[in-house]
């Protein structure tokens, strides 16, 4: 027992993962595992991983005055396996009443706080967030929690706990040189683990481990030179084969049928639509989001985003009013000279995508002009020595900076994700720079080793070599994907290179990563290390993918539509089987009898995201099947019920909950994505020509290059 807690503190810790730690890995705590708000949880812990995941993130963790598992954690994948990493914490006390404000840093840099963390990474029983002290003395157990539970599988060295809230700087320091943390308060605790412990701690002998386990003095010198993981399972066929939906296609009457109940639905949609952008007019106008409950606004790309990634959903759902009077605000006020650091990849697609779809259906100069605006200050981000674009770039000082969650990686759903509309901007303006950066990527992508067509998800930008061997369909990884076969289709399918690419890749997908729960729901895992029987909601475009590219000849096109029907149905129960008929953030699958999926803790909340309606849209477009329009109405009847506020609609934080609790957050592809995918469902009329169209991964329409100039076509490059 020691005497640690007070109203401020600091923790930290240098962690390496084993390859296969799964679900919580304690570093530190005074508290049980669990939530209940009692004596036992009164402490605080620091930890990596989600329940019963391998999410990669550092959390902390304390006890409130409304529960005992009050937590923030860092985006997915902060805490590499297998390298040493640099984890804390701290707690400020804001006011005598408990107020606290939480801060968890990862290689010195900060990564999570309770100010600003979305929903998903901060989860609270109270607002502001209050921590109770735990009594004078407790038990600090390093390793696992207080209870014995969530034994840390790996290494750890210099577990510090100060009674002070060090700051970012001082944090910071503790990454660097042994010198330079010399010039920090000295820890009320520090616990060493070398050698001279080995008979103290036998569960981690250093005599054991190889020269990789052994810390550097400083950050800077591993994280340049170790070598990314190797997984300790490798990809192996699942043997798994697909059948189409044996169910006859409707006839003509029944066609007709549907059509009539969809009109009146179509309108319901529209008028949801109006809603939420009528609520964006009055309360954020030219921010980037309006926050639905407390009717005020966010704007953390000050890109006026819900208003740009709107656009061409006002043009389609025939809001032209709207549309031009989004016009001149966008043509007098929208610049792009932010002074902050911005996503590189969030803005090509919402912001440059939706200005050159609202330019494609509307013919207004006022777009193009801009999308070239935005177009010349993004072409400034390609500043890394492989010339991939940086993650974040700041539009007023031009600073470029890659995530410290991934170890500063390129990350492959962002560099694989700009070229349509790079391609697109070229191809309007006559300047071939923009595809040639765009193409860039591609010959970087065509010449990295794969494993069965499929590509890690980190990629260094220094030297341009993989970094990790996660393979996933799900956040990370999930547009590159599209973007193959979009990108085929959107040059009028003049680049062979491109089909083949998406082939090889869809291959892997179906016979390495394609599964059937005893039940018989179909879903794709993922692959880190060892099969991860998880699927994101991002996972559900795949279903649409797959459906659109068998319509163009692929290879395998009649499994391609039958994984495409299975998944589809799969995301579907994943709405159907919840109280609220929402969906959650992801699901972990059994493949053993039972049920054919669980909800984790940490995927209870559901920020109306689209896939799934992408999903539903395509197959209803290809098969006319009426159920998939009910499945949209069901999922739209939801929202209406669950999400919507007297301003607009609202995340909602468990799914599970049937109480009515709302989150004061609406993203603009709510606007885009969501709401135009149920509306094009439940239109007859067709308003957007597939074989004229390609959608972006923000669903802005794209007018398809029939006639592409050879400025954007892989052989300006030498790609073939």
């Amino acid at each position: 027992p020691i005497a640690l807690d007070g109203p401020n503190l600091t923790l930290a810790a240098w962690v390496h993962l084993d390859p296969g730690a799964t679900s919580i890995q304690t570093v530190a705590a005074t508290k049980a595992a669990g939530c209940a708000a009692d004596e036992a949880h009164d402490g605080f812990a620091l930890f990596v991983n989600a329940w019963r995941s391998t999410s990669l993130q550092a959390w902390a963790s304390w006890g409130s005055p409304g529960s005992g598992c009050e937590e923030l954690g860092t985006e997915l994948g902060a805490v590499p396996l297998t390298t040493w990493t640099h984890v804390a914490a701290t707690f400020r006390a804001v006011d005598a009443d408990g107020t606290v404000d939480v801060r968890v840093y990862v290689n010195g840099r900060l990564a999570a706080q309770t100010a600003d963390a979305p929903p998903a990474l901060f989860k609270t029983s109270t607002r502001p967030p209050r921590r109770r002290l735990a009594p004078a003395e407790r038990v600090l157990s390093i390793g696992k929690h207080t209870d014995g539970t969530h034994p840390f599988h790996g290494a750890l060295d210099e577990v510090s706990i100060w009674r002070e809230a060090l700051s970012a700087s001082d944090v910071g320091l503790l990454v660097q040189s042994c010198a330079a943390r010399e010039e920090l308060p000295a820890p009320a605790v520090r616990l060493d683990f070398d050698e001279a412990d080995d008979a103290r701690f036998t569960r981690v002998p250093v005599r054991d481990r190889p020269n990789a386990y052994v810390r550097p003095a400083s950050l800077a010198p591993v994280r340049e030179s170790r070598p990314g993981p190797q997984p300790k399972a490798p990809l192996a066929p699942t043997g798994l084969r697909f059948e189409r939906d044996p169910t006859p296609l409707p006839t003509a009457e029944e066609i007709e049928a549907s059509d009539r109940v969809a009109l009146e639905r179509r309108e319901a949609v529209r008028r949801g639509f109006k809603h939420a952008w009528d609520g964006y007019k009055k309360y954020a106008w030219g921010k980037d989001e309006i926050k639905p409950k407390s009717n005020s606004s966010r704007d953390w790309l000050r890109q006026a985003a819900t208003m740009v990634d709107s656009l061409d959903t006002l043009w389609i759902m025939g809001f032209k009013e709207d549309f031009y009077e989004a016009r001149d605000w966008i043509a007098a006020h929208l610049r792009f000279d932010a002074p902050l650091g911005v996503s590189v990849f969030e803005t090509t697609i919402r912001t440059l995508g939706g200005l050159l779809s609202a330019y494609d259906l509307s013919g207004e100069r006022a777009f193009l002009d801009k999308a070239k605006e935005l177009g010349d200050v993004l072409l400034r981000s390609f500043q890394s020595k492989a010339g991939v674009p940086c993650a974040n770039f700041n539009f007023r000082t031009n600073a470029c900076t890659f995530p410290s969650w991934s170890a500063k990686s390129a990350i492959l759903s962002e560099y694989g994700t700009i070229q349509l509309e790079y391609k697109a901007l070229s191809a309007r303006t006559g300047d071939p720079r923009y595809a040639e950066a765009a193409l860039r990527q591609m010959r970087i992508l065509q010449g990295l080793p794969k494993m069965h067509g499929l590509v890690p998800t980190f990629l260094d930008p220094n030297t341009g070599a993989l970094r990790n061997k996660v393979i996933t369909l799900g956040a990370l990884g999930d547009s590159y994907y599209e973007y193959l076969l979009k990108q085929w289709l959107h040059t009028g399918k003049q680049e062979p290179w491109l089909k083949q690419l998406y082939e090889e890749a869809m291959d892997g997908v179906l016979d390495y990563l394609t599964f059937r729960t005893p039940g018989g729901l179909v879903y794709i895992a993922e692959h880190h290390e060892r099969y991860v029987h998880k699927m994101d909601h991002l996972v559900c475009f795949a279903a649409g993918m797959l459906a659109l590219g068998a319509q163009h000849g692929v290879s395998r096109a009649e499994e391609h539509m039958a994984v495409a029907e299975a998944l589809t149905e799969t995301c579907v129960q994943m709405y159907a089987r919840q109280p609220t008929g929402l969906s959650p953030e992801y699901v972990n699958f059994n493949t053993t009898p039972g049920v054919d999926f669980t909800v984790p803790p940490k995927a209870k909340f559901n920020i109306l995201r689209p896939e799934a309606l992408e999903a539903l849209f395509l197959l209803h477009h290809f098969t006319g099947r009426p159920k998939y329009r009910d499945h949209g109405w069901a999922i739209f009847q939801a929202f209406e019920r669950w999400s919507r506020t007297p301003a607009a609609y609202a995340h909602i934080p468990d799914v599970l909950d049937t109480s009515g609790r709302q989150d004061d957050r609406m993203e603009s592809f709510f606007m885009a994505e969501t709401m135009k995918y149920l509306f094009l469902l439940f239109d007859p009329s067709r308003p957007v020509d597939l074989s004229d169209w390609v959608l972006n991964t923000e669903a802005h329409p794209l007018r398809v290059l029939h006639e592409p100039p050879e400025s954007v076509l892989g052989a300006s490059l030498g790609i073939s």
